[in-house]
């Protein structure tokens, strides 16, 4: 083995597309937020409900055949937020789920 060559190239990791690395583009997120919201209104929670709507308003239009989400609100919440790059949307949103 040649020492002046590494035997791998260094880590790409960060240039690979965020849907290779585990996150949902925008629009999957944002179909994800108004379900939730939609369960929240449901199960009568209503200032949930309102303030998922409020960060949903802010995402692209949702995305037709988006992943779906459980019909437990803590366990949408659990699977959504490993799914979120944005650090400020996941924020808000661990912020409502801590919220109860």
């Amino acid at each position: 083995m040649d020492s002046r060559h590494p035997a791998s190239p260094a880590c790409s990791l960060d240039e690979a597309p965020d849907g290779y690395r585990g996150y949902l583009p925008p629009a999957e997120i944002a179909a994800a937020v108004r379900t939730m919201a939609a369960q929240a209104r449901q199960t009568g929670r209503e200032r949930l409900a309102a303030d998922l709507a409020a960060i949903a308003a802010g995402l692209p239009p949702a995305a037709a055949g988006a992943t779906a989400m459980p019909d437990d609100l803590a366990a949408a919440f659990d699977a959504l937020l490993p799914r979120i790059r944005d650090n400020a949307l996941h924020a808000r949103l661990k912020a409502l789920r801590d919220a109860g």
